[in-house]
């Protein structure tokens, strides 16, 4: 199963990554899979259980902004390796020591695309390119929760819906 998938399916998922890359996501939609739920609901933990990869979680509207995890499988010699940037941001980009240090490193790219900036919630999207002989080859998107509070300004329920929008409306 393993042979097949490696000359089956991961040269269509390295492909899409490339496309992806290039910004043609824009204009075509490519895969990848979004969770949507209320603030609080269990987003980051169903995602976390999916990729083994520790998403920000807590009480309230932890997730800030959109993460979006890019995961492909390496060959079982090559050690564990993730890049997370800021989506469009050339030279945003650190290189994370290891799976322990990756929530440290999002939380610091979500307080510079919303403390730094005022805001409570960003449209931008911060993104964790992994590479792990153990990873699938899936592309996840952990997505702020839809906020209910009605003490949280209107502007930021509309980042908050507009990002949450992004994502969705593609087929």
């Amino acid at each position: 199963l393993s042979g097949l998938h490696a000359t089956s399916v991961k040269p269509y998922t390295d492909l899409i990554e490339g496309l992806r890359k290039q910004g043609i996501h824009s204009d075509v939609h490519l895969p990848q899979i979004a969770v949507l739920g209320e603030q609080g609901s269990g987003k980051s933990s169903v995602l976390d259980a999916i990729s083994g990869v520790p998403f920000p979680r807590g009480e309230g509207g932890v997730t800030r902004c959109a993460i979006k995890l890019v995961m492909r499988g390496a060959p079982s010699h090559a050690k564990w390796r993730c890049v997370a940037s800021l989506a469009g941001e050339a030279g945003s980009e650190r290189e994370v020591d290891g799976p322990a240090r990756l929530a440290a490193e999002v939380a610091a790219l979500a307080a510079q695309l919303t403390e730094a900036r005022g805001l409570a919630f960003s449209g931008e999207t911060i993104v964790l390119e992994l590479s792990a002989p153990d990873a699938p080859d899936l592309t996840l998107v952990d997505l702020p929760g839809l906020v209910r509070d009605e003490a949280v300004p209107p502007e930021e329920v509309d980042a908050v819906n507009g990002t949450i929008a992004n994502y969705l409306v593609q087929e």
